[in-house]
């Protein structure tokens, strides 16, 4: 997920649609072909802001992920969790800075 701002208002890039149902954002624009999108500048939390909210040695398995293997990528994931591949670590530093930045 991605924040992005349209028609002057806040989204990540999984919202509610006005009924209540999921939409993503090319479900928004291919159904409003007149919305501005403005992807919002965040940057990734660095390893001290991270350990406010998680432990040292969580960071560290977490930033082990882009170094993997695919099949010890596989043996982490949880199903009914979380699923881990190389972007892992990119993806949750990019989501801890943008809760933090944007």
């Amino acid at each position: 997920m991605f924040p992005w701002v349209c028609n002057q208002q806040l989204y990540s890039s999984r919202e509610l649609g006005r009924d209540g149902t999921r939409m993503d954002l090319v479900g928004v624009l291919n159904t409003n072909h007149s919305i501005r999108i403005i992807p919002l500048p965040c940057k990734p939390a660095s390893r001290q802001t991270i350990e406010l909210a998680h432990s040292p040695e969580h960071y560290a398995r977490m930033k082990r992920t882009s170094e993997l293997t695919t099949k010890q990528l596989q043996a982490m994931t949880d199903p009914d969790d979380l699923y881990y591949n190389n972007w892992t670590f990119s993806a949750a530093t990019l989501a801890a800075g943008g809760v933090v930045e944007c």
